[in-house]
């Protein structure tokens, strides 16, 4: 069995001239007053860089040093491509060069490099994110694509934990256990199959990352460490989390903000031996929402899964449900509109299960007999019929919350909002963003945009994610993945600035509307407001603690800055 350790790191193939110049004069400051010295930096260094000679671009041929020059990437698609995500976001910057290490070593050595000739650092796996984390917005910045870290290193049954590499998919670890017969305890909020564990941990809440055993990661000081227990400088096997102070949960939801994911370590259970499910229609959002914040207070393990009629169907309108049949037909994997496409096409009695205007909740419970799974159902089933009735279940069995297909459709772009409310506001916040978009629907609708809204439950809380969409031309990163383009849909070539502009203004308006009612955000990123929103003493020790990885603000500056 293999073990995550602290490694030895030499710099000394990058060790040039003008790099020792700069690194001795930098100033060691942190955040804002960092950024600004790197700007200095920056111009000293192109003057070096002229007076080196023979080269085209010495700064970026420091990096073809470290990881070879097949992995350095300057021509302008994969630099456009690499400075974005899948929403919008008008003040991004064109990275200057795509770094991609294929070792935890090489990751560090990019990393000091990167601060000696006083250049930012972005991470960057999938970029399947609305977020904007992995999207830089200063001009002198380096993209560090980890894809090529996409090992499982160990897998060990016996202490049941498996360590795998930040650049892995979330796809290919299930197929790695799948022989196994167990699964990760972390479980990630509406995962899709191509994002990477060390966006997903960089992005999550951590609530969600009980399962995560410890981490594996480089400074921006260019220092590999490990968290938990692998930590030990003898015997560092990563089996437990809580060895000391908690220093995993400081690189969760960090944004990369911390330090440079290279591998994570988590804890396995068992597959579930049976479940069961049950699924209800409520007639307004307010009334889905008190069963659910009654379910969540009793602490069952179950999984709620609320949704509206538009995101039951995917649209408006019996075209889409002809589009949705369609593509069952063809046998096409649908996450989460195609998996109700089922329900919404089945009439009983000659009438839909569901009809248009109608809210559906969706209960599923995993345990170690048939009888236990049905007893927790049973538990919730007079709670969630009291202003509901029951409907065939409709969604796949499991806890996780099915992810959505990139496109809508009818191939929209769509971006959404989610937010963690207590479970006092939650039918609040429901009216509340009813009344938001009410407001703005005939925009909306003259704009050809529509909505939709999930929501799951949590321990204590409730997870509420509407989602705006709309036609534009796709993105980069939405024209890479598979999905899009098996599905057939390259959305529409026609850039629509209106269209793009309301679904700008209407995220940020929920936004607003979720830090009034005292919400915090999933994926803070550059999207949502964190750093603002923090007590002057809290903003302060957090900053000394972040500083004590990143002492120059070299890590993805701009994220949890809002």
């Amino acid at each position: 069995m293999r073990s995550i350790g602290a490694s030895s790191l030499n710099m000394s193939a990058v060790d040039v001239p003008h790099m020792r110049r700069i690194v001795a004069e930098r100033p060691r400051c942190g955040n804002r007053a960092a950024r600004a010295g790197r700007l200095r930096f920056v111009a000293q260094s192109r003057q070096l860089d002229a007076c080196e000679g023979g080269r085209e671009n010495p700064s970026v041929d420091l990096f073809a040093q470290i990881v070879g020059p097949e992995h350095v990437h300057t021509d302008a698609e994969t630099l456009r491509r690499c400075s974005s995500d899948l929403f919008v976001w008008p003040h991004a910057r064109t990275c200057r060069a795509v770094v991609a290490p294929g070792t935890p070593e090489e990751v560090a050595r990019a990393v000091r490099a990167a601060a000696a000739i006083g250049w930012g650092i972005v991470c960057r796996g999938s970029g399947t994110s609305w977020n904007g984390g992995c999207v830089p917005h200063e001009d002198e910045t380096i993209v560090l694509d980890l894809r090529r870290l996409n090992r499982i290193r160990v897998l060990e049954t016996a202490d049941q934990y498996v360590t795998v590499e930040a650049g892995c998919t979330w796809s290919t670890l299930l197929e790695g256990l799948k022989a196994s017969g167990l699964r990760p305890v972390f479980e990630p909020f509406g995962a899709r199959a191509t994002a990477t564990l060390g966006g997903l941990l960089s992005m999550q809440a951590p609530d969600d990352c009980a399962g995560v055993l410890g981490i594996e990661a480089v400074t921006g000081a260019g220092k590999l460490i490990c968290t938990g227990s692998a930590a030990r400088a003898a015997h560092p096997a990563p089996f437990f989390r809580h060895f000391g102070p908690d220093v995993t949960a400081l690189l969760l939801g960090d944004g990369g903000r911390f330090a440079v994911k290279t591998a994570v370590t988590l804890a396995l259970e068992p597959l579930p031996a049976h479940t069961a499910q049950a699924a209800f229609v409520y007639a307004t959002f307010e009334a889905m929402m008190r069963t659910v914040v009654a379910c969540c207070r009793l602490r069952t393990p179950a999984r709620l899964v609320g949704l509206d009629p538009a995101a039951l169907r995917g649209t408006h309108g019996e075209a889409a449900a002809h589009a949705l049949r369609e593509a069952l037909a063809r046998g096409r994997r649908r996450r989460l509109i195609g998996a109700l496409g089922e329900v919404l096409s089945r009439p009983e009695n000659g009438e839909p299960a569901v009809q248009s205007d109608e809210w559906t909740l969706h209960v599923s419970a995993e345990a170690v007999s048939e009888r236990a799974a049905r007893d927790v159902i049973e538990s919730l089933r007079e709670h969630c019929l009291r202003e509901g009735r029951e409907i065939a279940p409709c969604l796949p069995a499991g806890r996780h919350v099915p992810a959505r297909e990139l496109i809508g459709p009818d191939g929209e772009r769509w971006v959404p909002t989610a937010a963690v409310v207590p479970l006092s506001m939650a039918e609040t916040a429901a009216t509340r963003v009813r009344q938001l978009f009410g407001v703005h629907r005939a925009r909306m609708q003259g704009f050809g945009m529509w909505e939709s809204c999930t929501v799951v439950s949590r321990p204590g809380a409730v997870i509420i994610e509407p989602c705006i969409y709309w036609h534009d031309e796709l993105s980069p990163v939405h024209l890479e993945q598979p999905d899009v383009v098996h599905a057939g849909k390259s959305g529409s070539a026609i850039h629509f600035p209106e269209g793009r502009e309301l679904a700008i203004e209407l995220r940020a308006r929920l936004t607003e509307l979720f830090t009034e009612l005292g919400a915090v955000h999933l994926e803070p990123g550059k999207a949502h407001p964190f750093r603002t929103l923090l007590a002057p003493q809290a903003a302060e020790a957090l900053e000394r603690l972040r500083q004590a990885f990143d002492p120059d603000d070299r890590l993805n500056p701009g994220n949890l800055e809002r």
